[in-house]
């Protein structure tokens, strides 16, 4: 039986209903969901989708689905904004579905939207959820990554200012996170963005390709990865280098979320590669604007959770 755990995401955001309205879909015998959340907040989804709410809860209370409340301290927040309390409620759910899946109970781990205002506001100070499990799970070699039909990614920095990308872009670093692609995506060919514009035109516009990026390459080739670059960005990601059996790797986070998205918006999946269990995420935000309407396209969350139980 394939065991997956899934967390709440941000409780104003859509991750309540988009748990409610998905996982029942892939309740069967060959795979165990347990949800880290709150009930008095699924239960308010039955405000804007009843029929859903209600099946959901059949799964729940005929224990075919496992229900762990988190964030007893707090009350429940509105729909529709960031806030301390939901800060506090989907940092409880990360970190006691880590805490499981860490202990061998779950074999993936899915996770909703949160929203880093609100893990602020309650004083969990993480940039994300990349960073946050690859503390708990003690590892040092971790990368952000996303997965569609259309494009397979790897970020080498993620949630850091652009004035200071720079200054982080090691080789020691671009051949970690490339070494986890690798061996991730083993069979495919790594194709690897530079940083400035056209690559840094032989070190004109920079020099951190020569520097930094090239010796990099250099040292993957001697360790057998098959890998590419440095390409100009504004080149790598056109649709004629586009094919399935290429695994690209951005410098940055816009340089990399920006084809992803243009490609592959509502449909990619983002893991987090290193990790000693596998986590998946769907490839958008909280959407507080859409929040307790019924109107989240779950698109990507379906996404997230046939890879979790495809692959955990």
């Amino acid at each position: 039986m394939k065991r997956v755990a899934v967390t709440i995401g941000d409780p104003g955001g859509i991750g309540p209903e988009l748990i409610v309205r998905v996982l029942p879909d892939y309740i069967c015998k060959d795979v165990r969901f347990t949800v880290f959340g709150r009930r008095d907040i699924f239960e308010s989804c039955a405000d804007f989708i009843p029929k859903e709410t209600e099946r959901f809860f059949r799964f729940a209370d005929s224990g075919e689905l496992s229900l762990v409340d988190v964030g007893k301290m707090v009350s429940s927040p509105p729909f529709g904004a960031p806030s301390r309390e939901g800060g506090v409620i989907s940092f409880d759910a990360v970190r006691r579905a880590a805490a499981d899946a860490l202990a061998g109970n779950q074999d993936a781990l899915v996770t909703s939207p949160i929203c880093k205002e609100s893990w602020y506001l309650a004083e969990k100070f993480y940039p994300g959820h990349t960073e946050f499990l690859a503390e708990v799970a003690r590892v040092k070699d971790f990368a952000m990554a996303f997965v569609s039909d259309r494009i397979k990614l790897v970020l080498i920095t993620v949630h850091i200012p652009l004035r200071y990308v720079s200054n982080y872009l090691t080789k020691e670093l671009i051949v970690s996170k490339v070494s986890l692609a690798a061996e991730f995506f083993k069979g495919d060919k790594v194709f690897i963005s530079g940083l400035n514009p056209h690559a840094g035109e032989g070190g004109i516009l920079g020099t951190e390709e020569r520097k930094t990026i090239e010796p990099a390459i250099a040292e993957l080739r001697s360790h057998g990865v098959d890998v590419e670059g440095p390409f100009p960005a504004d080149t790598l990601f056109t649709p004629p280098m586009i094919k399935s059996n290429r695994v690209f790797v951005a410098m940055y986070h816009d340089q990399g979320l920006i084809p992803v998205k243009l490609l592959s918006f509502g449909r990619a999946v983002n893991l987090t590669l290193g990790l000693p269990f596998l986590r998946t995420s769907p490839d958008h935000g909280t959407a507080f604007d859409i929040a307790g309407q019924g109107k989240a396209d779950t698109s990507s969350f379906r996404k997230a959770v046939e890879f979790a139980v495809q692959k955990g």
